[in-house]
């Protein structure tokens, strides 16, 4: 991979000396006891403050980690690396949550009539606001009008009465006053005024009624385009559903088979849940964001229009909003991804305890069971409530600055509006369109946890997105017929553990029984998994008819090759579907040919339904000696040139076993035949068997020749 790697051990006091004198630099590789209690590791970034710079795969992002906590933590070994000049610098990410978008845009029709329902919505919702203000501007000018023209009836009044006053002052003092002369007069003209404001005013209520009507109907259709809308949305969700689900599926599906013994069952299961928070977020964002951002620019637009000084307000309080995101956008996103990967344990854990509850009631370990599942389960309660802490905390600070806000709005547009910069009129209107501006706003800004949740969920999901699976198809041979198998030096070992199989070699003609033999742990199964290409050989090669066992497709390999494990699985379904598979070339008459040869037709026959039985999950409602006899129906079925049988046997009683043997004698007399055993008894008419110890083949033969010439598979056959 361009790295020269070293691998150190010491104490800490030479790891800290080593990186104050440049000897080790950072990032390195440190392995660790991690505190869930198993072995780890860890890159380290850097050093600051007296705390590591720490980067777990099993985390999200990189955090700071105490000298203490980490020493206390390290096994006291590290891994340093530099680029060598094979080193080149490529893109490793995973991918991000904005590609599942595309599941969404793909959606055009949908999503262009969303968009220009959610603009007609929009559109009804201003045109109310844009209504309230012309009935406010119509009655506020009637009756200003009615006051200036009073106001200057009054004056023209006062003005002739102060005339009349100074030519006949003297008289004036002996006679009535003009005003009270005049007041029935004037009461008159102020009524007359009124009346012809309220005459203007009646014309425009006039029409407002007209108007309203229109605004009714526009809201029904409002209503209507809501719920065509809301059904669309819904649509869409389950087509971004479907595709993202079933694109997990098929990815874990494919996955090469050592992944899913490095990966427990819950946290792949957990996964499926991580789809459904991605959907939820994909789905939620493109209304919000298609709806809101178009009644944000909209309102916004309409506010600068009313107040330019007060819309400068209302975005100081949004640049508050943004700057709130991104504070809690790290925060919200880290305590996510352990809320999801505390939720995986507990998934794993109940369905351990689940698979093994037989043993657990044996045991009596019910209380051990218990006290486990309550400790997971407070991590992940105490998690789910630092993130609800976490976005409540946030909401809070948005709330208080909007309600904040708007009080700063009101005080400011009152000073304005009795400055004379607006007017009262367009003060109400502003006020009531800032909720329109605002809670578009907020929606963005609250569908930010859902969004994090969601890209929390795309890191995990992204893990076997991005992962390569298992080529199935590709090589450069097909295979016809298998007329031998061999294994010459094959050494194999799981990861870094310690080898399995160390130079093994052995042969499988045609048309033989090869037996395997030997004590539990030798390798037995792993040659088994081998042949299947479940795994390649770490070194060595095994060949197919002489070519190596890499260059067929291993849709090829696995099609000639049946391998029947000692751990059968029976699916849910109909025994006949359990036994084709769903292939639909096989028929009801080879299926009962095949159970009568494996003596199992008489048992299928007295189930309820017979082949049409529907079976428990693993096959709950059978005996292990069923099940066994089932998997090896299934395997017949399939006409394989090699079967391995994998302790197939195991569980039958001796005439069961008895009848198999005969059935299998007369069926693998054109294939070759591969028999794992630990009982002897079982595999003294092979052709040839290989005795395994200490993961090497140590001693080979028929029967006859190992009870005279070998120690260990006489020993291990007198068992």
């Amino acid at each position: 991979i361009g790295f020269n790697c070293d691998a150190l051990t010491g104490e800490k006091e030479e790891l800290e000396e080593g990186i104050n004198s440049g000897e080790i630099k950072f990032p390195f590789i440190a392995r660790i006891h991690s505190p869930l209690g198993y072995l780890h590791f860890i890159v380290v970034n850097g050093l600051k403050k007296g705390k590591f710079i720490i980067s777990d795969p099993a985390k999200s992002g990189s955090f700071k980690l105490p000298k203490e906590a980490f020493y206390s933590l390290w096994l006291k070994q590290i891994v340093v690396f530099d680029p060598n000049k094979d080193f080149v610098k490529r893109d490793e990410t995973k991918g991000s949550f904005r590609k599942f978008f595309r599941l969404v845009t793909v959606q055009k029709k949908m999503l262009a009539f969303v968009l220009v329902a959610s603009i007609i919505v929009a559109s009804i919702n201003i045109f109310s606001s844009v209504l309230f203000q012309y009935v406010l501007t119509a009655s506020d000018a009637s009756f200003s009008e009615a006051a200036e023209n009073l106001e200057r009836e009054n004056q023209l009044e006062f003005d002739e009465a102060d005339e009349e006053e100074y030519e006949h002052e003297h008289e004036h003092e002996m006679q009535m006053n003009p005003l009270d002369y005049n007041a029935e007069e004037k009461y008159g003209q102020t009524a007359a005024l009124i009346e012809k404001a309220s005459s203007k005013l009646e014309v425009v209520f006039r029409n407002i009624g007209t108007v309203s009507i229109s605004v009714i109907f526009l809201y029904f259709v409002s209503c209507l385009l809501n719920i065509i809308r809301g059904f669309l949305l819904s649509l869409t969700a389950k087509r971004v559903d479907i595709p993202l689900t079933m694109q997990y599926y098929s990815k874990t599906i494919d996955m090469p088979s050592k992944i899913f013994s490095m990966l427990k069952t819950g946290e792949l299961m957990s996964r499926f849940n991580d789809a459904a928070n991605i959907r939820n977020a994909v789905s939620t964002a493109t209304l919000t964001i298609m709806l809101d951002s178009v009644m944000s620019v909209a309102c916004g637009a309409l506010l600068y229009y009313i107040s330019p000084n007060l819309f400068l307000i209302t975005v100081i309080i949004l640049a508050l909003y943004c700057g709130i995101v991104m504070l809690f956008r790290r925060p919200i996103k880290s305590v996510n991804h352990e809320i999801m990967e505390s939720s995986a344990d507990v998934t794993s854990y109940l369905k351990e305890t689940i698979d093994g509850i037989e043993t657990i009631k044996l045991n009596q370990s019910e209380g051990v069971a218990k006290e486990n599942t309550e400790r997971l389960y407070n991590k992940y309660a105490d998690l789910a409530v630092k993130g609800s802490v976490i976005y409540n905390l946030q909401e809070s600070l948005v709330s208080a600055i909007s309600s904040i806000g708007i009080v700063v709005l009101l005080w400011v547009g009152t000073k304005l509006c009795l400055n004379g910069h607006i007017s009262i009129t367009d003060l109400f209107v502003y006020y009531y369109l800032i909720g329109y501006f605002f809670n578009p706003v907020k929606n963005l800004i609250n569908i930010q946890p859902e969004i994090q949740t969601a890209v929390a969920a795309a890191d995990r999901l992204n893990d076997i997105l991005c992962a390569e699976p298992e080529d199935l198809t590709t090589g450069k041979e097909n295979i016809d017929s298998i007329d031998e198998v061999r294994l010459s030096d094959v050494s194999f070992q799981y990861g870094t553990r310690q080898p399995v199989l160390s130079n093994v070699s052995l042969s499988i003609p045609k048309g033989k029984k090869v037996a395997l033999v030997g004590e539990s742990g030798c390798g037995k199964t792993t040659i088994a998994r081998l042949l299947t290409r479940f795994y390649s050989p770490t070194s060595g090669t095994i060949t197919i008819n002489g070519k190596d066992i890499q260059d067929y497709p291993i849709n090829e390999v696995r099609k000639k090759i049946a391998y029947v494990s000692q751990d059968v699985h029976i699916f849910a379904d109909t025994v006949f579907n359990n036994l084709t598979m769903r292939d639909e070339s096989i028929t009801r008459e080879e299926v009962e040919r095949v159970a009568r040869l494996c003596s199992a037709y008489d048992f299928i026959s007295e189930l309820p339904g017979g082949l049409d039985c529907v079976l428990e999950e693993n096959g709950g409602n059978l005996s292990a000696g069923q099940k066994q006899r089932l998997a090896i129906i299934r395997a017949l079925l399939r006409k394989p040139e090699l079967l391995i049988l994998d302790e197939a046997t195991s569980n039958l009683d001796t005439v069961t076993e008895n009848s198999i043997e005969a059935a299998l004698e007369d069926a693998c007399k054109d294939i070759s035949c591969l028999i794992i055993a630990h009982r002897l008894k079982t595999i003294k008419n092979c052709d040839y068997i290989y005795v395994l110890d200490d993961k090497k083949v140590i001693e080979e033969g028929n029967h006859n020749s190992l009870l005279k010439n070998s120690c260990l598979y006489k020993e291990l056959y007198a068992m």
